[in-house]
C-alpha cells in the first residue's frame, strides 16, 4: 500500500495560489470558500466558473443504460491533443518514479473498472449482495478503487433527490441519538423520480425495537442493488469519477487523459465537470477507453495540475505509486480529497530545529469520504477528526497492504458533539449534513447502536469480493473533562482484534459485532479480513 506508516494526509484549504495555467498544470488561481447550490453545502472554489457544479445523477431524469450501451448529451468537449515527450517524462516520473518495475506499471495498464455483478461475490451465505462493487483483482491500484468506490456508494445513497436513502435523523424527534435510528427506506424510487427536487422536510423516525433498532434493518443494501440497476452502470462510474475530478480541480478545465501506452496519451479537455460526465457516460467513454484506472490516475493528476500536486505532497521526489506496484497514502487523498497530500491529521504540524523548519500539511477541511488506518491501533498514526467525521459516513480503511470500504445507511453515523470544524467561510457549509440538513455537532450523549456495512473487493483466487454487516453498541458518553482509556495495544495489523480495534479509533470503547445474515443469521462469524 505504500507509505502509510507515521504520515497520513491532509485537504489543501482555499488558499490562493498563482502561475501559469498550462495542461500540465502549473499553478492556478484559488480563493476562499463559498456555500452553493447542493443542498446548499456545496464548497465552491471562486477560481471555477458559477455554473461549474458538482456532478450528480440526481440532474438527469433519464436512465442510462449499462457501459457499452450508455448515451449521453453532446458533450462540450474542448479539441483533443497529445502529452508530447517531454510531458509525458513528466507523468510517469511523478507517478511512477524514475526507474520503476515494469510488472508493476503493466499491472496498473491492465487494471479496469469492474463491476461484481448478480454473481460474483464470495460463497453462499459469506456475502450480502453487493452488484455496485468493485472488483479489485490485481494488486496495486486498491487504494484509487476503493476511492472510486466510496463515491459510488455515496452517489446511490445520497446522490439523488428524492431518491436519496432516507435513513437520516429526523430534526425533530426525540428518538435519534448521536448515532441515529433508521427511518423508512424507498428502496423502490422509480428512474422518473430522479429529478425531482429533495424537500427538507426531516425523515420520519420509525419506531424501534431491541437497541433502537429499526425493523427495515436490510434496507440499505436492498436500496443499493435497486438504484444501481435503475442508474446504470456507465452513467453511475461516469458521475463519481467526474465528481472526483471536480474535488480535485482549481479551475473550471478538466483534462482526461485517454492512455493508450507509455508512449500514447491522449488527451480531452472539457469546460464543466457536467460535460465530463456527460462525455464519460458516452458510447465513446469509460466503457471503451484503455487502462481506464490509470487513465483515471493521470486525469486527476493532470486536472489538479503536476506542480500542484508535488506542491501538496511532503516529499515531491517519492512516485505516488510506491513499492511493488502499492497506491501510496498521497495518492490516495489526491482521490479523497482532490489534495495529494501525505498525512491524515487535522491542520499542519512545523518542526523547528535551529534556523530549519519542516511543514506538514494536514487536513483542514471536512472530506466527502473519510478514512481509517489500521496503523492507529498500533500507534505507528493518529487520524484527525475530520478524517473520521466525514461529510458522508463513509471510510476507507488503509492497512499495510490494502484498501477497503466501510460505510453506513445512517448519516448520524458521521455526526458528533465532538465535531471540530476549521474556522474559516467553509465552516458554516460544513457544519450541515448534505444527507439530512442536520448540524453535524448536534446530537445525543445517550448510549446507541449503529449498523455498518464493510466492502471488501479483493478478487484473487479463492477470495472473492464480500460485503458483510458489522455492529456497535456505542456507550453513553464520558462526563466533559473525563479522558477516554485508550483502546487496546496491538502488536500486529495481523492481530484479528485490529478490525474492532480500528472502529473503536473513531467510537471509543464501543462494542464490535459480527452479526449473522442471509440464510445463517444465527451463524458466528470473526471479523472481516483487512488486507
Amino acid at each position: 500500500m505504500g507509505r502509510q506508516a507515521s504520515k497520513h494526509n491532509c485537504m489543501e484549504p482555499a488558499a490562493v495560489h498563482t502561475g501559469s495555467t498550462s495542461a500540465m498544470g502549473s499553478l492556478h488561481a484559488g480563493g476562499h470558500v463559498a456555500l452553493g447550490s447542493e443542498e446548499a453545502t456545496e464548497i465552491v472554489v471562486p477560481g471555477k466558473d458559477h455554473t461549474d457544479g458538482l456532478p450528480t445523477l440526481g440532474r438527469r431524469a433519464q436512465k442510462l443504460p449499462a457501459i457499452d450501451h450508455a448515451i449521453a448529451e453532446p458533450s462540450e468537449a474542448l479539441p483533443a491533443g497529445r502529452l508530447s515527450d517531454a510531458e509525458l517524462k513528466e507523468l510517469w516520473e511523478l507517478l511512477f518514479g524514475l526507474a520503476p518495475d515494469e510488472d508493476d506499471v503493466l499491472r496498473w495498464m491492465q487494471s479496469a473498472f469492474v463491476f461484481v455483478g448478480n454473481h460474483g461475490t464470495a460463497g453462499d451465505g459469506e456475502s450480502l449482495p453487493c452488484p455496485w462493487g468493485l472488483r479489485q483483482d490485481v494488486g496495486g491500484p486498491c487504494g484509487v478503487l476503493a476511492s472510486v468506490q466510496a463515491f459510488i456508494v455515496r452517489e446511490l445513497l445520497w446522490g439523488t433527490e428524492s431518491g436519496a436513502f432516507p435513513r437520516t435523523p429526523s430534526a425533530t424527534s426525540t428518538a435519534s441519538t448521536e448515532f441515529g435510528t433508521d427511518v423508512d427506506s424507498d428502496s423502490g424510487a422509480s428512474a422518473s423520480m430522479l429529478s425531482t427536487p429533495r424537500t427538507s422536510t426531516p425523515a420520519r423516525v420509525e419506531e424501534t425495537g431491541h437497541h433502537g433498532r429499526s425493523s427495515a434493518k436490510g434496507s440499505c443494501e436492498q436500496h443499493l442493488a435497486n438504484r444501481f440497476a435503475q442508474a446504470g452502470e456507465g452513467a453511475l462510474l461516469a458521475c463519481a469519477l467526474a465528481r472526483m475530478l471536480h474535488t480535485a480541480a482549481t479551475v473550471s478545465t478538466y483534462i482526461w487523459a485517454e492512455v493508450h501506452s507509455r508512449t500514447d496519451v491522449t488527451t480531452h479537455h472539457f469546460k464543466s465537470a457536467h460535460s465530463l460526465q456527460q462525455w464519460l457516460a458516452s458510447k465513446d467513454g469509460i466503457g471503451v477507453l484503455p487502462c481506464p484506472v490509470l487513465s483515471f490516475v493521470c486525469s486527476i493528476m493532470l486536472t489538479r495540475g503536476l506542480n500542484v500536486v508535488r506542491t501538496d505532497m511532503d516529499d515531491a521526489s517519492v512516485p505516488l505509486v510506491g513499492l511493488f506496484g502499492h497506491c501510496s497514502q498521497d495518492l490516495t487523498n489526491l482521490c479523497l480529497t482532490g489534495c495529494a497530500t501525505t498525512n491524515v491529521f487535522d491542520g499542519d504540524m512545523t518542526f523547528e530545529e535551529g534556523g530549519d523548519a519542516l511543514k506538514l500539511r494536514g487536513i483542514s477541511r471536512r472530506p466527502e469520504i473519510g478514512f481509517f488506518s489500521a496503523l492507529e491501533p498500533l500507534r505507528f498514526c493518529e487520524v484527525g477528526k475530520l478524517f473520521k467525521q466525514p461529510r458522508y459516513p463513509l471510510w476507507v480503511v488503509g492497512s499495510a497492504t490494502h484498501y477497503t470500504l466501510l460505510f453506513s445507511g445512517e448519516c448520524s453515523a458521521s455526526h458528533s458533539r465532538a465535531a471540530v470544524l476549521p474556522q474559516d467561510a467553509a465552516a458554516d457549509a460544513e457544519a450541515l449534513c448534505p444527507c439530512c440538513g442536520g448540524n453535524i455537532s448536534e446530537g445525543s450523549e445517550s448510549a446507541a447502536s449503529l449498523r455498518l456495512l464493510y466492502f471488501n473487493g479483493r478478487d484473487f483466487g479463492a477470495e472473492k469480493p464480500t460485503l458483510v454487516p458489522v455492529e456497535l453498541q456505542v456507550p453513553c458518553a464520558r462526563p466533559v473533562g473525563e479522558q477516554t482509556p485508550l483502546g487496546t495495544l496491538l502488536s500486529s495489523d495481523q492481530d484479528d482484534r485490529i478490525f474492532a480495534e480500528v472502529l473503536r479509533c473513531r467510537w471509543p470503547e464501543a462494542k464490535v459485532t459480527y452479526p449473522g445474515f442471509g440464510n445463517s443469521p444465527n451463524k458466528a462469524r470473526g471479523p472481516p479480513r483487512l488486507s
